[in-house]
């Protein structure tokens, strides 16, 4: 039945609940449809309406553009505008033939009005095929006619058609709009009522389990407290057939058990009463025997603690024994034996004092000293008190003021050391001793003199220990004291003993360190003095008064000979080695002289020449020395000069020969210049000698000008000016100067394609003078030199491996070539091949010096090989210059990094390949080294560059080749206003660049279709300026064509094909 009730009563609370919110979700699911419904029609509608207005601006847009397209055509009569005419003509027919359709089905004013455009456009259809016609039979006065009488009030209709559209559907726009926004609001309104509906219902179920279950509960909670009070409770409710009614019953009954568990309770606590009475006597009798037992355990305690006080003194007495044994540090011994011993003894303090002897052997690891150095020590106590001065060596428990000791011992301690027996005397706490011990009043120390093992009758010092209070000594702890005092003393003995011998031993240690580290010092001063003078280039030889070699460095062996060795006689070894070479001289008995005269800071010259060898030259310095190990000793320093004596005597050379050199073609012109003063000479003659002069002039002023570039070299001076230039073209231009003279050919072997490099055109054409001409004056008997360019490196003359990367110019005649032993000296200045054949050719020995000098300033390198009797070669390498491909490319001249970055990039954007320079001539070498492959589409040109060529150069050079004249341009930057021209009302001068946007359409216009090749556009919007700048610049002008911005040009070719420099 209890079952039943209670699954009734959930189930009509679970079932009202459920059904109150199932309504409530109905009501709202239903009205969210509808609204979503009204919100997705009017989304459609609205989204339809865009669509159709967004169809008819295209629409009408389009229109407009075709109508535009038309007239652009009809004023210009251009292919591309006409083309652009019909493409945006398709594009309208292609959007009203799609503005048709979606307004078939369309029932509104919108479709009569697009049936009255369709109307319209029908006839504007028919004026645009007739206006069509009278462009292409260009009758320009009836095309007038139609376009006053027809074409402008039609297009004015289309396009008043097209805005009445556009502003209906704007209207049904903003119609629609204004229905979504009311539906959102209603969309808004739903939840709120919802909300309401749902409290609604909440308040109604709140109300009834109010009143069918919260009231019954508080009843029964009433009920309860009644009940604790011990009142008797009849509940109304309990008749209910629920939940509640079963919860009331169950209170009643409970009511009722505990009234009858009470009567039980009382009954009982009359017997626990009864009981108590009885366990409080037989307590009584538990406490007297608890008083016997805790009497019997105070005894068996005071002995347990007797037993315990002499286990821990046994086991300190043996700590302390330990501690007399095993340690060999003085400090730590005295720390750990007499640490024990005051707890062994039971005293508060003490203190250890020892006359001097025995304190200095304390060591330096005496803590308690702030362990002093010993040497220190024995100083301090020798300053303080004499040799027999007292040192406190230990002191612990003692107030830092009651360890000072200084003097000789007093009072007690005197009288210890005096008896020689312990004395103790009981004195008041000071007053450092009452901070630190402040429960006692009295102390008393005990003074036992210490003997160092020199006899009972004389002690070494005394130990005090002090017992703070009133405690008086026990059975036996006076004698236990004096034991354990005596076996400190004994240990105290043989730790003095065994510290001194540990002071010795590290003296010891101490000497034998320093001893070592002499010794290393010794043989790292003596490495290091032999590593600076192996270091030095000359030959140092120390011997002594009698001869004999005490030291001589490395290049000693490698400057005179390997025999000279530590040992040897110095004048013994010079006689050795003048006999094995084969060299007569008395330099043994020279050194023998020296040596025995005690000659000191002289100086002498040897000369080394042995037969068969090369000669060498040295300066002999003489020093006297006295040195620490080896006494008196002499110094002799053999300073090598043999290339002093060989530059003086290329230098003398030198002057020699400058001085025939410059002497020959002055005299030639002294001669032949007195000859046409002083006589009277036919016109031919004169003509002859005036050309013999010229020729010994220029010769002469060469020889000076190899002068001034040697000296320019030497003084680092020399500068070179680099710059893009083709190695061939300058090589072509030096060799035919040289073709040709003294019976000689130049044979020439170049590539096809320009030679490009970064160099100073002045000094290659220098170096290449200086080589066709030894290879000209070196071949006296051959016909030809030979002179070739390829790609590759130099091959040295030890035949290194050839490379990628650099131009080679070998120059090779087929004449005396060189021997094998000038070599090595070929590029040195004033250095000349000393043989008969080449003494009379003649030169100043300087050219290849300032060739190699020259070279190498301009990054290159130089080499030969020569087979004497066959000829030389003479190659040089410069690096590569690296161009970029130009054909099909943007072809981009500006010296400005930022502005040619952008306008890269800006070409980059469009899909267009692009080749940038900063100086025309590197531009110029990428065109020529492209030729093959093609030329750029379009070239960008600033007018101030970073070489010597300006942009009008480059356009000139363009101009005057055949297939570069058709490559269109466009100048970047603006422009001066040519000479003589001046402004007038009608025509400014524009100091106006480009912007990249209409750089890019420029460029777009002047590469695309319909554009004659070989334009030019100026920012000038002038013809006359614009032609004006053109010719002050040397470039014909064919055709102007003048913009708004700027003009472009079509420039006339050069028919007579010639080539501006």
């Amino acid at each position: 039945m209890k079952a039943g009730v209670s699954g009734g009563l959930s189930r009509r609370i679970t079932y009202g609940t459920l059904a109150l919110f199932l309504v409530l979700g109905v009501l709202l699911a239903a009205a969210e449809l509808v609204v979503h419904r009204q919100y997705a029609s009017l989304s459609d509608g609205l989204n339809g309406r865009i669509e159709r207005l967004n169809l008819l601006q295209d629409t009408e847009r389009e229109f407009l553009e075709s109508v535009s397209y038309l007239r652009a055509y009809a004023a210009y009569e251009r292919e591309d505008l006409y083309r652009q005419k019909m493409s945006a003509r398709d594009g309208y027919d292609r959007l009203f033939r799609a503005l048709n359709e979606a307004y078939a089905a369309e029932t509104s004013g919108g479709a009569e009005s697009v049936r009255e455009l369709a109307q319209l456009n029908e006839r504007f259809d028919r004026y645009s095929i007739t206006a069509l016609s009278l462009i292409q039979a260009d009758d320009a006065e009836a095309l007038a006619d139609l376009s006053a009488s027809e074409g402008s009030s039609l297009v004015r209709r289309m396009e008043a058609a097209f805005s009445s559209l556009v502003n209906q559907e704007r209207e049904q726009i903003e119609s629609l709009t204004d229905r979504v926004r009311t539906l959102g609001r209603a969309i808004l309104i739903v939840p709120a009522l919802a909300l309401a509906a749902a409290l609604g219902a909440a308040m109604l179920l709140i109300r009834y389990l109010r009143r069918a279950f919260i009231a019954p509960v508080v009843d029964a909670e009433s009920a309860v407290g009644r009940i604790e009070r011990g009142e008797i409770v009849e509940l109304a409710g309990a008749a209910r057939q629920d939940e509640i009614g079963s919860l009331l019953g169950g209170i009643g009954r409970m009511a009722e058990g505990i009234r009858s568990r009470q009567h039980a309770l009382e009954d009982n606590l009359v017997q626990m009463e009864e009981q108590r009475e009885e366990l409080e006597a037989q307590n009584d009798e538990l406490e007297a025997q608890n008083e016997q037992i805790l009497e019997q355990r105070g005894r068996l305690e005071r002995t347990l603690e007797r037993l315990t006080r002499r286990e821990a003194q046994l086991e300190a007495i043996n700590a302390y024994q330990r501690s007399l044994v095993g340690l060999t540090d003085l400090g730590d011994f005295l720390e750990q034996a007499i640490g024990q011993l005051l707890s062994v003894t039971g005293r508060d303090a003490g203190m250890l004092v020892m006359r001097g002897e025995a304190a200095e052997d304390r060591g330096a690891s005496n803590r308690h000293t702030g362990g002093t150095d010993e040497e220190n020590v024995r100083r301090s106590i020798l300053d303080r008190f004499g040799e027999q001065g007292y040192e406190v060596l230990y002191s612990g428990g003692y107030p830092l003021s009651a360890e000072e000791f200084g003097g000789e011992p007093a009072g007690p301690a005197l009288q210890a050391i005096r008896t020689n027996r312990p004395i103790a005397r009981r004195r008041p706490l000071s007053g450092a001793e009452r901070g630190a011990h402040g429960a006692y009043e009295t102390a008393v120390d005990t003074y036992y003199p210490v003997y160092d093992g020199g006899g009972e009758e004389r002690p070494a010092g005394f130990l005090l220990l002090t017992l703070y209070g009133d405690r008086s000594a026990e059975e036996g702890e006076e004698e236990l004291a004096d034991g354990l005092i005596r076996q400190f003393i004994g240990a105290l003995f043989a730790q003095l003993t065994q510290a001194q011998r540990q002071r010795q031993s590290r003296e010891m240690e101490r000497l034998n360190r320093e001893l070592e580290r002499e010794k290393r010092n010794l043989s790292d001063q003596r490495d290091s003095t032999q590593q600076v003078v192996d270091s030095i280039h000359e030959a140092l030889i120390v011997c002594s008064p009698g001869g004999e070699i005490l030291m001589c460095n490395r290049i000693t062996g490698e400057l005179l000979d390997p025999i000279f060795r530590t040992g040897r006689n110095f004048a013994d070894t010079m006689d050795e080695m003048n006999e094995k070479l084969g060299i007569g001289g008395d330099g043994g008995e020279r050194i023998r002289g020296v040596l025995e005269s005690g000659l000191d800071g002289g100086r002498a010259r040897y000369a080394f020449e042995p037969p068969g060898r090369p000669a060498k030259y040295f300066e002999v310095y003489v020093q006297r020395i006295e040195d620490a190990v080896w006494g008196d000793v002499r110094l002799f320093v053999f300073r090598d000069r043999t290339e002093e004596e060989e530059t003086n005597r290329l230098r003398d050379e030198f002057v020699s020969v400058v001085s025939h050199e410059l002497r020959t073609p002055l005299a030639s012109i002294l001669g032949f210049a007195e000859i046409m003063l002083n006589r009277s000479v036919k016109p031919e003659k004169a003509q002859k000698y005036l050309s013999t002069i010229h020729g010994e002039a220029k010769r002469l002023s060469g020889l000076i000008g190899d002068f001034l570039d040697l000296q320019r070299i030497e003084a680092g001076k020399q500068t070179y000016r680099t710059l893009p230039l083709d190695l061939r073209t300058v090589t072509e231009d030096v060799a035919a100067q040289w073709d040709g003279r003294a019976g000689h050919a130049v044979r020439l072997s170049l590539p096809e394609g320009p030679c490009a490099v970064r160099s100073d055109a002045d000094r290659l054409k220098q170096v290449l003078h200086n080589l066709l001409s030894n290879a000209i004056k070196y071949s006296p008997g051959a016909s030809f030199v030979d002179c070739s360019i390829r790609l590759g490196s130099p091959s040295q003359a030890d035949g290194s491996p050839e490379g990628d990367g650099r131009w080679i110019v070998e120059i090779r005649d087929y004449g005396l070539g060189i021997p094998d032993e000038a070599k090595p000296k070929l590029f040195g200045k004033f250095y000349r091949v000393d043989n008969s054949d080449r003494r009379q050719i003649g030169g100043t020995g300087l050219g290849l010096a300032i060739v190699k000098e020259m070279v190498e300033g301009l990054g290159g390198e130089i080499g030969f090989d020569s087979t004497l009797g066959e000829g030389s070669a003479f190659r040089f390498s410069l690096p590569a210059l690296a161009l970029a491909q130009t054909a099909g490319t943007v072809l981009i001249l500006e010296d400005d990094e930022g502005l040619g970055r952008l306008i890269e990039e800006a070409f980059l954007g469009e899909g267009r390949r692009v080749s940038r320079f900063s100086e025309a001539e590197t531009a110029l070498l990428a065109l020529e080294q492209g030729r093959a492959e093609g030329v750029p589409d379009l070239c960008v040109v600033d007018l101030v560059l970073a070489g010597e060529l300006g942009g009008w150069d480059f356009i000139r050079r363009l101009a005057a080749d055949g297939e570069l004249r058709r490559v269109p341009i466009a100048i970047s930057s603006a422009l001066d206003p040519p000479d003589g021209y001046a402004e007038s009302e009608s025509e400014k001068y524009l100091r106006k660049p480009f912007t990249v946007k209409e750089l890019l359409a420029l460029g777009q216009r002047l590469t695309g279709a319909g554009r004659d090749a070989g334009s030019l556009a100026l920012p000038l919007p002038s013809e006359p300026m614009a032609r004006a700048s053109l010719e002050h610049h040397g470039l014909d002008v064919r055709k102007i064509e003048v913009e708004s911005d700027f003009a472009i040009v079509e420039i006339r070719p050069d028919e007579g094909g010639e080539r501006h420099e």
